[in-house]
């Protein structure tokens, strides 16, 4: 069953401050009613608002996953005492000649 909340129980809920829980609230879009000037009046909260607020509030505070970073790959060992001349020439000029 929905119910308004009043600032106090809103703050308990949030584990806050009342003003700091009418910050975060009115930051997450979150606004109360006015019940006007007297006593047992003022402003009121509808709870599943404030409820999906907070929920709002705990998937945003929750990590993203950043995508793995490519391994380094290693260049391969090239013994150049075991190539011969031809090998080891062909090492060294593989690159494009610039004239």
């Amino acid at each position: 069953m929905e119910r308004f909340l009043r600032l106090r129980e809103v703050a308990d809920a949030m584990g806050t401050s009342p003003d700091n829980a009418r910050a975060t609230l009115a930051r997450y879009g979150v606004f109360p009613i006015d019940y006007g000037v007297g006593r047992s009046r003022g402003y009121r909260w509808l709870q599943s608002a404030v409820n999906s607020a907070m929920l709002k509030m705990a998937a945003d505070a929750q990590p993203t996953k950043q995508p793995a970073k490519p391994r380094k790959t290693k260049a391969p060992y090239i013994s150049l005492a075991s190539m011969s001349v031809n090998d080891l020439h062909n090492y060294l000029t593989q690159a494009a000649v610039i004239q």
